[in-house]
This record gives C-alpha cells, structure tokens and sequence, in this order.
C-alpha cells in the first residue's frame, strides 16, 4: 500500500471518529442545554407568578378599601338605616 492510500485511509477513519464523538456530544449538550433552559423556565415562571400575587395584592387592597368605605358610606342611604354602620336608627345592634 502507498504511502497516499494509507494517508487516505487515515484520514478517512478519523474523520468518521471524530464525527461520531462530535455528534455524540452534541445529543449530550443539546440534552443538557434543554435540562438547564426547562429549569430556569420553571424558576422564572414560580418567579414571575410570586411577582403577580404580589402585585395582584397591592392593587387589590386599596381597592377593597375604597369599595368598602363607599359601600358602608352609602349602606345607610339603600337599607333605610341611619347613622354609622352597625346600627339601627342611632342604636347598636
């Protein structure tokens, strides 16, 4: 055999090699990469939902206030009652 066709042969082998440890490692990358990009999403999603209850609440609460006030302000007017809430014509009930 010439020293050209063993060259060849060689180069040939190798190039198969190195190919099949290329894309032996690109399935194990490509696995990991995915393991790490579904774990950051899962953080980021808990993250983000805390973010909203937070927000959610701090909208939320003034609100409540303000429609509680208002309704207790106009309860006396739409249930005939008079005076501060929790009474009736002026006396505790």
């Amino acid at each position: 055999m010439s020293y050209y066709q063993e060259y060849k042969t060689n180069l040939v082998r190798k190039t198969a090699e190195y190919f099949q440890e290329y894309k032996a490692n690109l399935v194990l990358k490509t696995a990991e990469y995915f393991q790490e990009y579904k774990a950051s999403l899962v953080r980021k999603t808990a993250k983000d939902f805390q973010e909203y209850k937070a927000n959610l609440v701090l909208k939320t609460v003034p609100f409540l206030r303000s429609t509680t006030r208002t309704w207790y302000e106009k309860r006396c007017r739409f249930s005939f009652v008079s005076g501060e809430p929790g009474t009736k014509n002026g006396v505790v009930i």
